[in-house]
């Protein structure tokens, strides 16, 4: 008897988001598979649907709920001053990947958010930003497509260090609790802050006077029992980095010990590439912003003086330890090149991808 294979769960996708049009942004997948050792050049598909929004804030958007993609609405500062202007949002949009375009229109954040960090945890979308943390609970079901999503906004505690930037977060394998750390700048010094989510009237808890070792977020692999991202230090920010996951029972820690990859996995060009670690299921992926000149040399996508044609440099790969207790790829990661729309622009500073 053949079995049919069931429906339950469509296959997860790589989605990139290009600013290629004069009114927002494309959305287009990209394969990625995991059943091809191929390296080489990837053409993104054509784009799976189109939404409107403002190119200079690509990261405003944020990805939730399986398979929805979200814009935040944007403040912008009042020419000239440090104020903000508020943005007015009357709802905000709502696109489905698998459904291949607009689900609805939700209701806008209780706060308008400005530089969010969002943080999806199960069904629910946490965002914090530097004046405000709350949360979007979804509905119940999907309504018809074009109408109202009607999911609910509320107001979290507002962060203990809502005057320090962010300087990476990461969710506990719990999936309930969040880690941020932030730096005072007035001190150059450093904290690492919680907060569970699975509590009613949860609060912001100090977990001590250290800081996780990456730069932005950093992801769970269930494989290593370890937290990854890219590496915060200095003299290892282009590389790598891996460190056992803090214990929620003991009030009690220090810095935290972390691996660093000796493997090079990032462009060996000179400069800075924007850059963007995703997590792919059972591996990783990261994304590079670059220009590749006639002889192949890769340089930073840097305008207004490009030379060369822009791509995304995408590695995957995964990670253990090797018998000497190092971080290691063990020769798993491969190189892949991604075309770029010619029209893309502020999305190449900042590339943004969603695995779902």
């Amino acid at each position: 008897m053949v079995r049919k294979r069931s429906r339950g769960r469509q296959r997860q996708h790589l989605y990139i988001l290009f600013d290629d049009w004069s009114l927002g942004f494309s959305v287009c997948k990209v394969d990625v598979s995991s059943d091809t050792d191929s390296e080489g050049t990837v053409l993104p598909s054509p784009a799976i649907f189109r939404m409107e929004a403002e190119h200079e804030f690509p990261h405003y958007f944020a990805a939730a709920f399986g398979s929805k993609i979200i814009p935040m609405p944007v403040r912008r500062r009042i020419l000239g001053t440090a104020s903000l202007m508020p943005c007015d949002a009357e709802k905000i949009t709502v696109y489905d990947v698998h459904k291949r375009g607009l689900t609805g229109y939700g209701p806008p954040p209780k706060v308008d958010p400005v530089n969010p960090i969002c943080i999806p945890i199960g069904n629910r979308l946490f965002v914090l930003s530097s004046d405000s943390f709350q949360v979007l609970n979804p509905p119940s079901v999907d309504g018809p497509e074009g109408q109202c999503w009607k999911g609910s906004w509320r107001k979290l505690p507002l962060q203990p260090f809502c005057d320090h930037p962010i300087t990476s977060y990461a969710v506990h394998p719990d999936g309930r609790t969040i880690f941020v750390s932030a730096e005072n700048l007035a001190t150059s010094t450093f904290a690492t802050y919680t907060f569970n989510t699975a509590k009613s009237r949860s609060k912001w808890k100090k977990q001590g006077d250290w800081k996780l070792p990456f730069t932005g977020r950093a992801h769970f692999d269930p494989n290593l029992d370890a937290w990854v991202g890219i590496s915060g230090d200095l003299n290892s920010r282009r590389n790598i980095c891996a460190c056992d996951v803090v214990s929620l029972q003991s009030d009690e820690c220090s810095a935290l010990d972390c691996k660093i990859s000796k493997d090079e996995l990032f462009s060996k060009g000179p400069g800075d590439f924007a850059a963007n670690l995703v997590f792919i299921g059972n591996k990783f992926c990261l994304i590079e912003c670059v220009c590749l000149l006639v002889d192949g040399t890769e340089i930073p996508y840097d305008p207004p003086y490009i030379c060369g044609r822009p791509h995304f440099r995408m590695v995957t790969f995964s990670l253990e330890y090797d018998k000497n207790g190092d971080l290691t790829t063990a020769n798993s990661h491969r190189v892949r090149y991604c075309k770029v729309p010619k029209a893309a622009g502020c999305s190449m500073m900042e590339p943004m991808a969603f695995w779902m």
